[in-house]
């Protein structure tokens, strides 16, 4: 095989462009044997499916029994495919439930930290399409909610003989969705798969956001006050097209921070309002029975750069990640934002860290 290759015409040059190969998941099942010591399957088997409890799962290894056989002919469907040296590719027996496990332990990072996780989750290369980016492995979707935001989801699709396997992962929601079809030959098993998957984004990742919705306006949007320093914030739910947590005011000792008065428009052009991004930057406490945790502070990052022109090279939202932890103030930044949190979930109090402002929520 090694042979074969170098003797291939390449494709692209490397990190030109995207490209799928079954090869580069051999070559890699050879690398990590060479790297550790242990052959694909023993490793895949033991930390992965013996890690998690997946106990219908097998690598290569047809399971002896509850195996679906469309038409009860193994060998036509597929059933007994023997991958060889592409095994690492798709070689794998599994079941719905232990793909939720799987997916399960992708979204709560399991088997490795949170930040590998999240390094993980991320694009490697856009793709010549806007809406599809790739991962590594990921089939990368960015789909657009009736609410107009852009929201990334993760896909991994799978397909052998008249098999086809999907995992979708939406970090933003915590959600996932697993589909496995299969059918005898000239079924449309592949058309089911691509239709239940689609029903992830039309139906149940809009009922997710509007879920999301109810909760950040019954657990933050309010009026926060703090009387003896004259000082207030007002939080509201985020329009179409510009979701979220909005800061519609804020007056610090009687001075209006943000607003239609605000100093910022004078300098920068912005101030009207804020809009608030969870930065899952977060701090526990102990619940008051002793029998759990809970998020007792929830920290948000404040940008005041909330518009941004289609078409124009100079993107005036440049500012909402280019210019986060200033201005400072004491090694304290202005968009550094913590909600103090109850145990049922509700914002409590809100700091406005670089003022020095704690402000209570009131009805």
């Amino acid at each position: 095989m090694f042979s074969y290759l170098l003797k291939q015409h390449p494709l692209y040059p490397t990190a030109h462009s995207p490209a799928y190969s079954n090869v580069a998941y051999t070559l890699l099942g050879y690398a990590q044997e060479a790297i550790t010591g242990i052959s694909l399957s023993i490793a895949v088997t033991d930390s992965i499916f013996g890690a998690l409890g997946m106990t219908r799962s097998s690598f290569a290894k047809a399971p002896s029994f509850g195996g679906v056989i469309p038409g009860g002919n193994a060998s036509v469907v597929g059933w007994h495919d023997d991958l060889g040296p592409t095994s690492p590719a798709g070689s794998i027996y599994s079941s719905t439930s232990d793909m939720v496990k799987a997916g399960q332990a992708i979204l709560q990072s399991a088997l490795m930290s949170q930040a590998q996780t999240r390094r993980w989750l991320r694009p490697l290369i856009q793709t010549g399409y806007l809406s599809t980016a790739v991962g590594g492995p990921w089939e990368i979707r960015y789909l657009t909610l009736p609410n107009q935001r852009v929201t990334q989801l993760y896909t991994k699709q799978g397909d052998i003989g008249t098999y086809h396997a999907a995992l979708v992962l939406s970090p933003e929601h915590d959600l996932g969705w697993v589909v496995l079809a299969a059918g005898v030959p000239g079924s449309n098993a592949a058309g089911i798969r691509e239709t239940l998957m689609n029903s992830f984004g039309q139906v149940f990742l809009p009922m997710a956001e509007r879920q999301a919705e109810d909760e950040a306006s019954s657990n933050f949007v309010g009026n926060y006050i703090d009387k003896a320093t004259n000082s207030s914030a007002v939080i509201a739910a985020g329009r179409l097209g510009n979701p979220g947590l909005l800061v519609t005011s804020l007056i610090s000792h009687g001075v209006q921070v943000l607003g239609p008065e605000s100093p910022f428009k004078q300098i920068y052009g912005v101030g009207e309002s804020a809009r608030l991004y969870p930065s899952n930057l977060r701090a526990t406490s102990i619940l008051k029975d002793e029998l759990g945790t809970y998020d007792s502070r929830l920290g948000f990052r404040a940008t005041y750069f909330n518009a941004t022109q289609p078409g124009e090279v100079q993107d005036p939202c440049l500012a909402a990640w280019t210019a986060l932890g200033a201005p400072l103030y004491g090694q304290v930044a202005l968009d550094d934002w913590v909600f103090e949190m109850r145990e049922d979930g509700q914002a409590e109090t809100l700091d406005v860290r670089l003022l020095r402002l704690k402000m209570e929520r009131v009805e």
